[in-house]
């Protein structure tokens, strides 16, 4: 599912809420994540925490030893959705280019295109890896200042989900 065509000045938590899959999920959500699965997300989504989404602890200085390998291993598998922009990027190269026109549309079309595209490759053995470009760290997070913060901490949503995939990762 690609959600493309939203302002870039637009919060990444905004344009989900706001998309198709968040609103399928939300109807169906056992049937996008069951038995308890769910999406990692990144410090974004602080704030947004359905029961099926999972962001790192906020690191306010006061993070255990415990809490800091938990984000360092949750920024290690979110390192994967980083790479296939990469290779994405690498596969089509006119997505790493500014558009010379304005033409919002087309550019809609474009980036949707390159994505179809992109997932006939892969579902044809072509993995795409001879095309990555950036940084092989990409993706890796950098510290968390409390900035952008909305609502608490703990007690809803996600959060649960987080709390028992931290209990079973250090058996608390």
């Amino acid at each position: 599912m690609v959600n493309c065509g939203e302002p870039g000045c637009r919060h990444d938590s905004r344009v989900f809420r706001q998309s198709r899959f968040h609103t399928d999920v939300e109807a169906n959500r056992f049937d996008y994540f069951p038995q308890g699965s769910y999406i990692l997300g990144d410090s974004a989504y602080r704030g947004f925490s359905p029961a099926w989404l999972i962001y790192p602890f906020i690191d306010n200085g006061r993070l255990t030893v415990n809490q800091n390998i938990f984000n360092t291993r949750m920024s290690k598998v979110r390192v994967v959705v980083e790479h296939a922009f990469g290779i994405l990027k690498g596969r089509f190269q006119r997505l790493l280019y500014q558009f010379s026109f304005f033409d919002i549309p087309f550019i809609v079309d474009t980036v949707v295109a390159c994505c179809v595209l992109h997932n006939i490759c892969i579902s044809a053995g072509d993995d795409g890896e001879d095309f990555r470009v950036g940084d092989p760290d990409v993706g890796v997070p950098e510290p968390v200042n409390g900035e952008g913060e909305v609502g608490a901490e703990e007690g809803f949503g996600g959060l649960d989900a987080r709390s028992r995939l931290f209990g079973e990762m250090f058996a608390l």
